[in-house]
């Protein structure tokens, strides 16, 4: 198109065609069927230094936690818990100032944020909460333990129930009872817990995809700041028209303003002089407008040509009380009234029961041995030896509650901020070098041992053709299995049958995957690997579809 102020003269060309580029959609690579395979997810604990390795990266999935913050964010991902999310502070401990951590602590103080301080900063809790802690009315096992006192009561075999399994994991590292012997009481307690592969596939799934999630998050938060942002707008535009209407409203009639101080319960009947009476202390809890609208009850705002006047009259008043501040207008009369109205009750704060920090909000009647519970994580803690570096992929056990999940960033030695490892692809293979410490959360397809002796579990694997499934013979509806070749552009279907014929129940991991050269229909999947719980005497029924594009 060519065009100028006067005319505009167009021509159509047709453009010589690009090259179709084409991706394999298909099953290039199937399993062996001589072989045995299974899609195992593992949790990798890979040190400064070491070499993590994905044999085929095509069909694997990795997720790594290698700082406080994926482990806080996995933990979140997990339970949604609000008291975790206020004490996100602690991951950025190290880069905060003396004050901000006296704040913090001040406002915070628990035995959670004690323990997190006793692993990450030594230096600012022997200086700052050990006396604290030596000063507390009533110690608790976490006090002694802090503070290294004689820790030989807590065998009792009361006490002893009292304690959760952090706390007697604690005794055994640093006070009479042994470490073998507890590690072993944890591992027995662990052990009669019944396995539950449902639920470690759900907490896996969730590990793999947290890091998704987070990308999500940001997208969400990138679009929260932009209608914060529209909303300050919103706002800032009220307020300056309030503020107009304010000066507007100024030359008609009276402003007020009462300072921040209580006013007493039934002060006495101002003088009709109001510029003579006597004016309060200078206004150092007036309140603004705020974003929400008006300042409070019992508190307005000067706005106006004549706030320099009135505050000048504050500053100069020759005794501190608290009186009306009225200007003479259009309803002075109004303003009168309203200033010999007495107060003769005022609504009382309600008291106030102060108590020691021990567990953030648990009420003594609930620390006891249920606030933490045996479970795989606290299992791996107990087996450390104390003193050497700690990591367990099994922290996605331990959110039961605000406590476990704090005190779990506190044990595990995961750098505050990650180091930048080497990675590297080659062909298939995914490798990575760390250089700092990390947990790996990984599935991959990977070949394993048959089973021995006979099977007891009967597996039965059928094709069908997906427009024409069943047949009628003699009036009766029967399979229409096939048994011949696969047609190119037409869609099958495969019919798995799982059958236990014993009277036990069996946790199994069924694998299915499509032919070579196939491609899934319906939301299908290449391959797919997921637990099952088959009852005993009971069958279970899988279908998958797919179709092949060329002979």
């Amino acid at each position: 198109m060519v065009t100028d102020p006067v005319q505009v003269a167009s021509a159509t060309l047709a453009l010589p065609d690009s090259p179709i580029v084409r991706r394999e959609l298909r099953m290039t690579a199937n399993l062996d069927p001589e072989k045995s395979f299974s899609e195992q997810k593992r949790l990798t604990i890979v040190d400064v230094g070491e070499a993590f390795e994905l044999a085929d990266a095509t069909t694997s999935r990795l997720h790594l936690v290698d700082d406080l913050r994926d482990a806080h964010d996995l933990l979140l991902t997990i339970r949604e818990d609000g008291t975790l999310r206020e004490f996100a502070f602690v991951l950025d401990w190290p880069g905060m100032k003396e004050e901000q951590k006296r704040e913090k602590y001040s406002k915070y103080a628990c035995h959670e944020l004690n323990f997190f301080l006793l692993q990450k900063d030594l230096e600012f809790f022997n200086r700052v909460v050990k006396p604290y802690l030596a000063n507390k009315k009533e110690p608790t096992f976490l006090d002694d333990w802090f503070l290294g006192h004689d820790l030989g009561k807590y065998l009792d075999p009361f006490r002893f129930g009292q304690l959760n399994a952090f706390e007697k994991i604690l005794l055994a590292r640093k006070g009479p009872a042994e470490a073998v012997s507890m590690a072993r009481y944890v591992r027995d307690k662990w052990e009669l817990i019944p396995p539950d592969p449902e639920k470690f596939d759900r907490l896996f799934d969730v590990a793999l995809k947290t890091s998704a999630l987070k990308g999500e998050e940001s997208k969400q938060l990138a679009v929260l700041n932009s209608l914060q942002s529209d909303e300050r707008k919103r706002i800032v535009g009220d307020s300056q028209f309030l503020q107009g209407r304010e000066a507007f409203r100024s030359s008609n009639q009276s402003r007020y303003s009462f300072s921040g101080a209580v006013p007493p319960v039934a002060s006495p009947r101002p003088t009709s002089d109001f510029s003579a009476a006597p004016m309060s202390s200078p206004l150092k809890g007036t309140q603004e407008i705020s974003e929400t609208g008006w300042g409070g009850a019992g508190a307005f705002t000067f706005e106006g040509r004549d706030k320099a006047k009135i505050m000048d009259k504050l500053q100069r008043a020759p005794v501190p009380s608290q009186k009306l501040v009225q200007e003479e207008g259009y309803f002075a009369s109004a303003g009168k009234k309203r200033a010999q109205v007495r107060q003769f009750f005022r609504q009382l704060d309600a008291t106030e029961e102060w108590a020691e920090n021990n567990y953030y909000h648990v009420p003594k009647e609930r620390t006891n041995g249920s606030l933490i519970e045996v479970n795989a994580f606290w299992r791996d803690y107990a087996s450390t030896q104390a003193g050497k570096p700690f990591f367990s992929g099994n922290l996605v056990y331990a959110t039961r509650n605000f406590s476990e999940m704090l005190i779990v960033l506190a044990v595990l030695d995961l750098p505050f901020e990650a180091g930048d490892h080497d990675a590297d692809t080659e062909d298939r293979t995914f490798k990575l070098k760390a250089k700092t410490s990390l947990i790996a959360f990984h599935e991959e397809l990977l070949e394993g041992e048959a089973p021995r002796g006979r099977p007891d579990v009967l597996l039965s694997q059928r094709f069908y053709r997906a427009d024409s499934r069943f047949r009628y013979e003699n009036g009766e509806r029967v399979d229409n299995f096939i048994d011949q070749e696969f047609l190119k552009g037409i869609a099958h279907g495969c019919h798995v049958t799982l059958t236990n014929p014993t009277s036990s129940r069996r946790k199994l991991r069924l694998l299915l995957q499509i032919p070579t050269g196939a491609i899934p229909l319906k939301k299908g999947y290449f391959s797919k690997s997921f637990p099952v719980t088959m009852e005993g005497y009971s069958t279970r029924t899988f279908d998958y579809s797919f179709y092949f594009p060329e002979p």
